[in-house]
């Protein structure tokens, strides 16, 4: 009877332990649902491996004067921007990374493009308000 309760002790912490390594230390994917795409013509060539969040209306007049290009009115307490310069972008999927040791955990963005690339053009994309770093931030 000891050697049967060690036993089911032993294969329900085993399940435990996998449980808590799944959720804790496995990475969860997410999906950023891209709303309203936007094509503008740019001055400026695109590079085609450039996207970013705008999320003020300051970065949004600094996008205005770097690339010369009307972006669309957007309530940013409502939603953000997603600009891509050269590429339409096919999706993005994130994960809560941490950069250190620490508990502090921030969206870190995956991006996956078309393959066209369109030298002067810039794509914007309306997106729910969440700041996605890219990694190179």
């Amino acid at each position: 009877m000891k050697k049967y309760l060690l036993l089911m002790f032993i294969i329900l912490f085993a399940i435990v332990l996998f449980i808590l390594w799944k959720y804790v230390y496995l990475e969860i994917t997410h999906y950023l649902k891209l709303y309203q795409e936007y094509e503008v013509y740019s001055v400026k060539k695109t590079s085609g491996t450039l996207w970013l969040i705008i999320h003020s209306d300051e970065m949004r007049n600094k996008i205005i004067k770097e690339y010369q290009i009307e972006i669309p009115e957007i309530d940013f307490s409502k939603n953000y921007l997603l600009m891509s310069d050269g590429r339409k972008i096919q999706e993005i999927k994130y994960k809560l990374k941490s950069r250190y040791q620490w508990h502090y955990k921030f969206p870190m963005g995956i991006e996956k493009y078309d393959d066209k690339y369109y030298p002067n053009k810039v794509f914007f994309y309306r997106i729910n308000r969440i700041y996605i770093h890219r990694k190179s931030d």
